[in-house]
């Protein structure tokens, strides 16, 4: 829904706002689908990362120029 920001207030106090999203039952149903094999991914992960190198992985992920999706994986 709709929430009212108080933009007045943000730019008096020189407040930066940030925000963000997430997805819930959606999540769920996306990991159904692709472990499924209905929808393949493989194409648009361009980058998999060791837990231990998750600081390149964000790098990675933060240019567009290289990266489109970027996994970190938790298993050996």
């Amino acid at each position: 829904g709709e929430v009212p920001v108080p933009v007045n207030l943000l730019v008096g106090k020189e407040i930066a706002l940030a925000g963000t999203h997430r997805f819930h039952h959606e999540f769920a149903e996306a990991v159904e689908i692709i472990n499924a094999g209905v929808l393949a991914v493989g194409r648009i992960v361009t980058g998999v990362y060791p837990l231990d190198a998750a600081e390149a992985a964000m790098h990675a992920a933060a240019d567009r120029s290289r990266s489109v999706k970027v996994q970190i994986s938790f298993g050996p």
